[in-house]
């Protein structure tokens, strides 16, 4: 599934409009690809990832109360380099950086905090996991 900059979407109950999208590849894996959508919602700002290859989704809001501080309830479940492949919209992203990126769920496995460590900074990023069926 590709979305382009305009369409809107619905996702878990959040309808939204896509301003921007960045495609990544992870060369740690094959170079398998991923993209995420930076929507405009009535919630602020969100993004929606979507991975095809592992049919994994999720929906995600920034999280700087976090600061590095990652405790117990969080489990590491997968890192890595995201290298950018494409974008479109209003991101602030150029073909080709990248950051390395580790991802964390709850016990539960039902909600994420994301960590990417980018040349200029630290971005921080928590959500939950979504059906296919409910975007």
């Amino acid at each position: 599934m590709f979305y382009r900059v305009g369409t809107k979407l619905g996702c878990n109950g959040i309808e939204g409009t896509v301003i921007g999208y960045i495609t990544y590849a992870n060369p740690n894996d094959g170079n398998k690809e991923w993209t995420e959508y930076r929507l405009k919602t009535s919630r602020g700002e969100c993004w929606l990832s979507c991975d095809d290859s592992y049919n994994e989704y999720s929906i995600s809001w920034p999280a700087n109360d976090v600061r590095g501080q990652i405790g117990p309830e969080w489990h590491k479940v997968d890192e890595g380099i995201q290298v950018v492949r494409g974008s479109g919209g209003d991101v602030d992203v150029d073909y080709g950086e990248r950051a390395s990126f580790v991802e964390y769920e709850d016990a539960s496995e039902d909600h994420t905090l994301s960590v990417e460590m980018w040349e200029d900074g630290t971005e921080y990023s928590k959500g939950e996991y979504i059906e296919k069926s409910d975007i």
